[in-house]
């Protein structure tokens, strides 16, 4: 019998929560901080990603920076799903 996994995972830090006027919430992206803790993940972290083959991303820039940040080690994905309600 096959396993499956689900693995939630938070975005990175973010800039902050007021945005800039013209900018939602939804187009806030990541901070410095944010992509720097991508590069920092943890080996027990990262080992996970390898097993993930389907991917729902919510549509806001912060999310789908961060999945931008790991998807090197997301090498079994065969499918994204970006999905406004993920975001709601």
């Amino acid at each position: 019998m096959n396993s499956q996994k689900i693995i939630i995972m938070r975005h990175a830090n973010a800039k902050p929560s007021i945005p800039p006027p013209g900018l939602t919430d939804k187009d806030r992206p990541l901070s410095k901080k944010g992509w720097k803790e991508l590069e920092n993940l943890e080996k027990p972290t990262l080992k996970l990603f390898s097993e993930v083959t389907l991917v729902l991303c919510s549509s806001a820039v912060r999310t789908r920076q961060t999945l931008e940040g790991v998807m090197v080690h997301l090498s079994n994905v065969r499918q994204i799903n970006y999905l406004d309600e993920l975001y709601e």
